[in-house]
């Protein structure tokens, strides 16, 4: 209840207000010095990630303050000297504050989700190929085994022992721990699952169902060691919960939320395993880009890093070509194979910061690997 009435207060709060964070530092792609303005709630994590995406380790944070959000529109407007671009993470109250070729307006969080239906060799035919080899591999001899947990004793020591250790082990600074209050609200309006290998749960899944569709809404690893993931705990882990979905008739298994960055290792893994691409529903928040400075340093700072935007079109990925880039805008079926997931249109291709992006549609042969 507590967490409930945070995230309710928080949601209200950020239609509102937000916070300006003035930050410095030199872009990973290209080495160049810029400054951005973050504008988005005290949230450290979703910070921390885009600093270290576009910035690396010479992020710095020159100042914070508090702003209303319609003040944030004429700061747009009049930018102060020496900003190269503004990410804002807020509700869509800003569309219309400011318009440009090269701004970008992308999900917060992007929802990905697996189409379970059909035979068994159907599913199978949707993963990526080291997926593929996963599951034919666990179809031929599977040392592992799933069973439900018997109480919250087992919650805990999922909480305590997976996930949190899990989280803090791959995404560090980054990481959005859920507090254990909230787990158990999770847990008893759904279920935890735990592989166990040799009589040890090595891994585990919170779950829950609504109509059709099976959602994945936590993961842990054991102590978040290296050594289970290395031998497919994580992998297993999904294998052996879609097949239980799937024996329960379910015909979705749901993935929840990813940032919205192809490159990113969760969005990647999620890929994988076949996953469409989508907005959640659920989501409040979008995060808009916005060139104030050089649109060349603004497109820079995307240009290893490409991701997933809004447009009239639909869901697209945004990728930025550079000397190291060796694909052309006429080839769509390569831009298919390296960024196609359903629910995703094609490619804005963005070369020249004085043009507007080319719009190149995935070819036929989309996905295919």
């Amino acid at each position: 209840m507590r967490d409930s009435l945070r995230r309710l207060i928080g949601r209200l709060y950020a239609r509102s207000f937000t916070h300006a964070t003035w930050c410095e530092g030199h872009l990973k792609s290209t080495g160049a010095p810029v400054r951005c303005l973050l504008a988005m709630t005290a949230d450290e994590s979703q910070q921390n990630d885009l600093l270290r995406r576009l910035l690396g380790d010479s992020a710095r944070r020159l100042r914070r303050r508090r702003i209303a959000v319609a003040w944030l529109r004429h700061l747009l407007a009049r930018p102060p000297a020496g900003l190269d671009f503004c990410i804002a993470m807020l509700p869509p109250v800003l569309d219309a504050s400011r318009k440009g070729p090269h701004d970008l307006k992308s999900p917060a969080w992007v929802r990905q989700v697996l189409d379970i239906t059909g035979e068994w060799a159907d599913v199978k035919k949707r993963l990526r190929r080291m997926q593929r080899v996963i599951v034919n591999r666990l179809d031929t001899r599977d040392p592992y085994e799933l069973v439900p947990a018997a109480g919250e004793t087992e919650l805990e020591h999922f909480y305590h022992r997976m996930y949190v250790p899990h989280c803090r082990r791959h995404f560090q600074d980054a990481a959005q721990l859920d507090s254990f209050e909230f787990m158990r609200t999770q847990f008893r309006a759904g279920f935890l699952m735990l592989l166990k290998e040799d009589g040890v749960a090595i891994a585990g899944g919170l779950c829950s169902v609504r109509g059709d569709t099976m959602y994945y809404n936590r993961v842990g690893v054991l102590d978040g060691a290296d050594e289970h993931l290395a031998k497919g705990a994580q992998g297993a882990l999904y294998y052996h919960l879609i097949r239980l979905a799937r024996e329960r008739g379910l015909r979705r298994f749901d993935l929840i939320d990813s940032r919205p960055f192809l490159n990113d290792g969760v969005y990647r893994h999620k890929r994988g395993w076949g996953a469409s691409v989508a907005v959640d529903p659920e989501q409040d928040a979008w995060l808009y880009f916005f060139n104030l400075g050089s649109p060349g340093a603004a497109l820079a700072a995307l240009r290893d890093e490409p991701m997933v935007v809004d447009t009239p079109q639909g869901l697209m990925v945004y990728l930025v070509r550079h000397p190291g880039l060796d694909v052309g805008p006429q080839d769509a079926v390569e831009l298919g194979k390296r960024y196609h997931s359903a629910g995703l249109q094609g490619v804005l291709f963005a070369e020249d910061p004085a043009r507007p992006p080319l719009a190149v549609a995935f070819g036929a042969a989309a996905g295919a690997d």
